[in-house]
């Protein structure tokens, strides 16, 4: 004799949808913004030695939110410092400066900075709503003078289900992007560097 089927009804089979699919877990994003950055000659061939700094506590970004929001975390991953180092590189030869090392004798002398870097999901049970937010500084020299500034950027991203992980990728970085393009097209900094 068969045993009876159990046949679940349709409402305990969309609960038991949406909690496994409310299931979140923990991801690293790999930094690796790509700056828009216009070609132009303000640095006539002049030299940068560029150095990075992560400045954060921590490499945790937030949690990517749903059921299990507490354990499902993203985070930066890597050497955080060598992506930004790159990108910013990337982006000062598109300005026309050759990017030396940190320490070289160099016409100017820059170090860019990680401040801060958050992601927040919101929405309960099924995440409905990212933010992402990205704050960087920069301090250059030249001789005796010196130049420092700061530039935030804070992107809030309506979704219809919690992004994937390769969403979440292009988010924050985009948002990293975006901010240290604000660093780089800054007339202050477009008058001391010229």
């Amino acid at each position: 004799m068969k045993a009876p089927r159990t046949v679940l009804p349709p409402v305990a089979l969309l609960v038991a949808w949406l909690l496994t699919g409310c299931a979140l877990s923990p991801q690293t994003v790999p930094l690796q913004p790509v700056l828009a950055i216009d070609e132009s000659d303000i640095g006539q061939g002049r030299t940068v030695a560029l150095d990075a700094v992560d400045h954060r506590a921590d490499q945790t970004l937030g949690t990517r939110g749903g059921v299990y929001r507490d354990s499902a975390t993203i985070s930066t991953v890597d050497d955080v410092a060598a992506a930004l180092r790159r990108s910013m590189a990337d982006a000062l030869g598109a300005q026309g400066f050759r990017v030396l090392d940190a320490g070289a004798p160099a016409d100017f002398g820059m170090t860019v900075g990680l401040e801060a870097l958050s992601y927040r999901a919101y929405g309960d049970p099924v995440v409905r709503t990212v933010e992402i937010a990205a704050k960087v500084s920069n301090v250059i020299t030249r001789g005796d003078q010196r130049y420092a500034a700061s530039a935030g950027v804070s992107d809030t991203r309506n979704v219809l289900r919690a992004p994937a992980p390769e969403d979440n990728e292009a988010y924050v970085n985009d948002t990293l992007a975006r901010a240290l393009e604000k660093l780089l097209n800054d007339p202050r900094y477009l008058e001391f560097v010229r």
